[in-house]
C-alpha cells in the first residue's frame, strides 16, 4: 500500500526527529543496535519518523509523534515499525524485540512509502531469517514475502 505524506505531516515528522535527536545527543544515548548517536544520524531519524507516521497513516491510526522513546509501539494500537530506503529491504528484528508485538515494514524516501505488511515478532525469529552477521548485532531478517498483508490489520 503507498502512502504519501502531505508536507505538512513531513514538517511534523521533520520536527519530532529534531526533538529525538536532540535527546539523544543531550543524554549521550547510545543507538539501540550498538551504535552510538551522532550528528550525521539526522537522516535517519527524519525517514524513520516519517515511516512511522506513513504507517499510522496507512492503518487509519493515531500516530503519537511524541519525541520521547519509552512507549509500547511507534503507533497507535502498539505496532513497531521498521523502515529502510530499499524497495526490496527485509523487516529486521531483534533479540529486545517482545515476541507478543507486531511489526510493519515501510519502505521508501519520504513523502513517498510502501506499507509493505506485518509480522508479529515471534514469527519473524525463526532460524531461516537469522541475519548471520549482516547486521551491526545479532538478529533477524524477514523477507516481504513471508509478511502478512497489511490490509489484514484494517477494520
Amino acid at each position: 500500500m503507498t502512502v504519501t505524506l502531505t508536507w505538512g505531516e513531513f514538517a511534523v515528522a521533520t520536527l519530532v526527529a529534531s526533538f529525538r535527536m536532540g535527546r539523544a545527543l543531550r543524554r549521550r544515548a547510545q543507538e539501540p543496535h550498538g551504535k552510538p548517536a551522532e550528528r550525521g544520524e539526522w537522516e535517519v531519524v527524519v525517514e524513520g519518523c516519517a515511516a512511522e507516521m506513513a504507517a499510522a497513516k496507512a492503518l487509519k491510526l493515531y500516530w503519537s509523534d511524541s519525541p520521547e522513546l519509552d512507549y509500547d509501539g511507534d503507533i497507535g494500537g502498539g505496532f513497531h515499525v521498521r523502515s529502510t530506503d530499499l524497495a526490496d529491504g527485509h523487516l529486521i528484528l531483534y533479540d529486545r524485540d517482545p515476541a507478543d508485538a507486531y511489526f510493519v515494514l515501510v519502505t521508501g524516501r519520504a513523502p513517498i512509502f510502501d506499507v509493505r505488511g506485518f509480522i508479529v515478532a515471534r514469527d519473524g525469529k525463526q532460524d531461516e531469517y537469522r541475519s548471520n552477521g549482516r547486521l551491526r548485532t545479532d538478529g533477524w531478517m524477514v523477507p516481504q514475502a513471508a509478511l502478512s498483508p497489511i490490509e489484514e490489520l484494517l477494520w
